[in-house]
């Protein structure tokens, strides 16, 4: 009789996929949190001058359609 393993032979390249795929997703996080980290002094400036009440303010409000009496 064949010895019984826990993972079946066809499952462990998947696996390795699997583990690959997680390494550069933790990766990439990895710096896009550096780079975002590193660039937000220069958004700092932008708000000193235009914030998000100006910009609500500047938007047009559309008309809302009347509630719907279903």
């Amino acid at each position: 009789m064949a010895p019984d393993n826990s993972v079946p032979e066809h499952g462990r390249p998947g696996r390795v996929a699997r583990g690959i795929a997680r390494l550069l997703a933790a990766a990439g996080l990895a710096v896009d949190a550096y780079l975002h980290a590193r660039l937000a002094g220069r958004y700092d400036e932008v708000t000193a001058t235009i914030g998000q009440g100006m910009l609500s303010a500047s938007t047009p409000h559309w008309p809302r359609s009347p509630p719907c009496s279903c």
